[in-house]
């Protein structure tokens, strides 16, 4: 393949996926002599665009809650890959990157690239401060050259006609000491819980005696949380807890206060590696979307027709989905799973639910043996009922992309009380949202 041009993607409110996509993009350019042009989805939403032959992209985005950042996917929505190759990059904070290089390269598969490497950098952690630091300084010279590496290995392989799509599931993760893993997972119980008693939202703040007004941390904002002219003061409920303001004021006045710093701080004391998947000759694709298959038999599916894996923990890796054959068509698809099961967090012992899932499809559909494997996935999993349903319906969002879906778990009575919670969705800005308002409002009646 002739690459005449690298494209270096990214949304990275604090730079340090900025610095990781410029790094690999360099690498990939450099192999392949060609210039390189750069897209920032820090601000706003990018355009449509559609790149194809003789482009090569880097995509980067920051790692929030085990999961790519879903701003970021929203803000590149509208980029059309046409076949092009693309590297799907995320940056974390030093602990765990969870299934976010996986979601990346799943968004970047279902808008028609072909995702031949996936990587995962460490990068300074939004928490991160002189009081509680969490990988400070990262990525570092030895990153970035690792990062300018990778590029330069992939850019051979495309430029060789040795790439094939990844697998980004396979990302080795890094291996956290059993004392940081009980301890960390420890505090996000007690979190959860404490949370439901007293909902609290964390958001960043101001000293208004330190403020010199320069409205540099509104500009910084990448969400619009901080009005242009009130720089002291931040909208809550739109923060998404980036921390570019309190990195770029100069005055010092602004912090972010969450529980979760010094617990990062204590249990992610390490230097975690940099983990990449190179492209290899003939090497599989499982997990990956491909939108330009018309039989459901050739999309590649992991699951479907091969021998039963079962997981141990929640697993929402294991989803897949398939092409809807008719997308311009609004029509229920409906699953009713009556031998879901989970564990009660407090006390260890099982739940048992129906689970019931409609939806209105899209582009994607999710595949349903996929689907049992995803739920099976619980059954060791220690949450509350209501968040059982919320985490799946969230998940099977962010997997399909729907017009609409709602999600119901019947669950059967634990001291003479059954809970039934019920949670939906409807795309923002269209008529689905209105009817997951009427829905909503309808429920029980």
């Amino acid at each position: 393949m002739k690459i005449n041009k690298v494209a270096c993607i990214w949304f990275s409110p604090t730079h340090g996926s900025e610095r990781v996509a410029r790094a690999v993009a360099e690498g990939l350019a450099r192999r392949a002599a060609c210039a390189v042009e750069t897209l920032d989805a820090t601000r706003t939403a990018l355009p449509a665009h559609s790149f194809g032959a003789g482009v090569a992209a880097v995509v980067a985005v920051p790692v929030y809650g085990d999961a790519a950042a879903p701003i970021a996917l929203e803000r590149l929505a509208a980029l059309r890959g046409e076949g092009a190759p693309a590297l799907a990059v995320v940056t974390y904070g030093n602990r765990s990157f969870g299934h976010a290089a996986h979601d990346l390269a799943r968004a970047l598969a279902a808008q028609g690239f072909d995702v031949v490497g996936a990587g995962a950098f460490v990068g300074e952690h939004s928490y991160s401060s002189p009081a509680t630091p969490i990988a400070p300084g990262r990525p570092d010279a030895a990153d970035l050259a690792q990062a300018r590496s990778w590029g330069d290995d992939v850019g051979r392989s495309l430029l060789e006609g040795r790439a094939a799509a990844v697998d980004a599931t396979r990302l080795p993760h890094p291996a956290d000491a059993p004392e940081a893993l009980q301890g960390f997972t420890a505090f996000v119980g007690d979190y959860a819980r404490r949370q439901k008693e007293h909902p609290v939202r964390i958001a960043a703040t101001a000293d208004a005696d330190r403020c010199t007004g320069c409205g540099a941390c509104a500009e910084a904002c990448p969400v619009g949380a901080i009005p242009a002219g009130e720089p002291a003061s931040t909208l809550a409920e739109s923060c998404i807890k980036c921390a570019a303001c309190v990195k770029v004021c100069p005055a010092g006045a602004r912090r972010l206060d969450t529980p979760f710093a010094p617990v990062l701080a204590r249990f992610s004391t390490g230097r975690s590696p940099t983990s990449c998947c190179r492209p290899r000759p003939g090497q599989p694709v499982p997990n990956l979307i491909k939108n330009n298959h018309p039989m459901r038999n050739d999309e590649n599916l992991k699951a479907l027709g091969r021998k039963t894996a079962y997981r141990d923990d929640y697993a929402p890796d294991v989803l897949e989905t398939f092409e809807n054959k008719h997308p311009e068509n609004d029509y229920w698809v409906r699953f009713n799973c009556p031998e879901f099961t989970s564990l009660c967090p407090i006390t260890g012992q099982p739940d048992f639910a129906e689970i019931r899932i409609s939806y209105l499809p899209d582009r994607r559909m999710v595949e349903s043996k996929s689907l049992k494997l995803y739920l099976f996935s619980f059954r060791n999993h220690g949450d509350f009922h209501e968040d059982c349903v919320n985490i799946i319906m969230k998940d099977l969002v962010r997997l399909m992309n729907p017009k609409y879906i709602e999600v119901t778990g019947l669950f059967t009575p634990r001291g003479g009380i059954s809970i039934h919670p019920y949670a939906n969705y409807g795309r923002p800005g269209t008529k689905y949202e209105e009817l997951a308002a009427y829905r909503l409002r309808q429920h029980g009646l």
